[in-house]
């Protein structure tokens, strides 16, 4: 079996992404979509796998300010 050779063609079409970097409203939900989604899909992860926006929590970081006792 051979295996299809992943090109940028592939994956993102005509996409120039010179003209993206260049661009200040494409931000984080444009790059996710525009450019991790595709990669996501030909390594065979479904929507419905793709968890999105979800809050991650660290056991030992706190983010805020505590007032002097």
């Amino acid at each position: 079996m051979k295996k299809e050779k992943i090109t940028t063609d592939i994956l993102f079409g005509n996409l120039d992404f010179k003209t993206i970097e260049d661009n200040p409203d494409f931000k984080e939900d444009s790059v996710r979509e525009v450019i991790i989604l595709p990669i996501l899909e030909k390594l065979g992860y479904k929507q419905e796998n793709i968890i999105r926006s979800k809050t991650l929590q660290h056991p030992f970081l706190k983010v805020g300010s505590k007032k002097g006792q």
